[in-house]
């Protein structure tokens, strides 16, 4: 089987963990889903260490892709990424075939977002709406081939658009 990744990215709040608890309850066929933070690398305490962890981040999880295919199984790994265009420029991706990478993104209004984080004791990860979503959507929007807004739907029903979308993924 030729590799095949997926990358769902989204703001903290929109359903990206949620969505993954899920998948592990509720296998779908020929899949194996993960949380991009919980890969190889620890997050860096330092902000400023972020991007570079983000990048052996990125290559690990294709890695584990190309490693997955070996076994059948295609790879979804829920989080916030690296942009897509610069994930396609790492060389762990140059061995996939450019069609097998594949990016989805998951948004929520910021009132919906608000909620969730403080609900799940995450307050400190709401900012309001910072200048560089902007840029992040527009980059991610680029590349994604499915968008889904989560924000007046139940982790059910968005399982349910990903999985239909997912399964007509090659």
């Amino acid at each position: 089987m030729d590799p095949v990744i997926v990358f769902v990215n989204g703001l903290s709040g929109t359903g990206k963990s949620s969505l993954v608890q899920y998948f592990k309850k509720h296998p779908l066929r020929g899949w194996i889903v993960y949380d991009f933070d919980f890969g190889k690398y620890k997050i860096p305490k330092e902000t400023v260490k972020h991007h570079a962890w983000r990048v052996k981040q990125q290559k690990h999880w294709l890695q584990t892709g190309l490693d997955n295919a070996k076994r059948d199984l295609r790879t979804t790994v829920f989080g916030f990424s690296l942009w897509p265009e610069t994930a396609l420029t790492l060389s762990t991706a140059k061995k996939f075939k450019k069609k097998n990478i594949h990016f989805a993104l998951l948004h929520t209004n910021a009132v919906v977002r608000k909620k969730r984080l403080y609900s799940v004791g995450r307050k400190h990860l709401w900012r309001g709406h910072q200048n560089w979503y902007d840029e992040f959507y527009d980059k991610v929007r680029k590349y994604s081939e499915i968008e889904i807004d989560s924000s007046d739907l139940t982790i059910v029903d968005v399982a349910k658009k990903m999985k239909r979308w997912l399964n007509n993924v090659n």
